[in-house]
């Protein structure tokens, strides 16, 4: 059963789209939760009286901010696994051809790694790790390629150090 010309055309597409660095949507999805995680922190305050709206720890405001914080992260969480589905149906719909260590977006490989996520963020933020030292070995235990993982484990460290950064120098906790 051969391919049709469309079929081949949205497959080539499809390659060329995964092979650069420029996924505006996913880059989007990343960008957008960092900008938020910065202006709620910010919001928030440091807890020792920085914020700028006089948020004291644990008042109402501050409960808002982190529930707010919390919907967020659930609002950027479903848009991504609804993002991550699609190009997984467009992929199936075209006979892409998955390799070993492909992500195949099926529900329970999803939440395999929604589990990973939150049980890894939580662990790294524990210990005081990058979060990459806790990523990079269980993406590989869930069938992830060595050097995808570690990919993926320096590109999520860069943003969590980035917003702990932009933190740090906003709340003056940093002589520059």
């Amino acid at each position: 059963m051969g391919m049709n010309l469309d079929d081949v055309a949205i497959l080539k597409k499809l390659v060329e789209y995964e092979s650069t660095n420029f996924q505006w949507q996913k880059l989007a999805l990343n960008w957008g939760m960092v900008l938020v995680l910065i202006l709620i922190s910010i919001l928030r305050g440091s807890g020792e009286g920085l914020s700028i709206i006089d948020v004291a720890r644990c008042d109402k405001t501050d409960w808002f901010l982190f529930g707010a914080l919390q919907i967020c992260c659930l609002l950027f969480l479903g848009y991504g696994i609804y993002v991550v589905k699609t190009e997984h149906a467009l992929k199936v719909k075209v006979r892409y051809e998955f390799t070993p260590g492909d992500l195949e977006a099926t529900n329970p490989k999803i939440w395999r790694m929604v589990i990973v996520s939150f049980f890894g963020s939580a662990a790294a933020a524990f210990c005081g790790v990058g979060p990459g030292f806790i990523f990079a070995p269980l993406l590989v235990v869930i069938g992830i390629e060595p050097q995808v993982a570690t990919a993926t484990g320096m590109y999520v460290t860069m943003f969590t150090t980035l917003a702990a950064t932009i933190q740090t120098m906003v709340f003056k906790k940093i002589n520059l």
